[in-house]
């Protein structure tokens, strides 16, 4: 889709992954791209992106998006 393009981080694992403390800005689609299960975004930056800061679009896992920093991109912060 066009929100992957050019994204950050695109995760489409089956197992159980983390993302902390990384700095993720600036791509030309979201910045945090999902379409798996169980991914922890924690302590993370996550700007300046055209798209969705994070965006899940498939799976059935939780996750654990905490102590991150989101703000200025280009549609919402978090897109469940």
């Amino acid at each position: 889709t066009a929100a992957a393009a050019g994204g950050g981080i695109f995760y489409a694992g089956s197992g159980a992954s983390t993302v902390t403390g990384a700095t993720v800005n600036n791509n030309t689609g979201s910045g945090i791209y999902i379409t798996a299960n169980a991914l922890d975004v924690t302590n993370t930056t996550i700007t300046g992106n055209s798209a969705d800061g994070i965006s899940k679009t498939a799976g059935t896992g939780s996750e654990l998006i905490s102590g991150n920093t989101i703000h200025s991109n280009g549609a919402l912060g978090i897109d469940l």
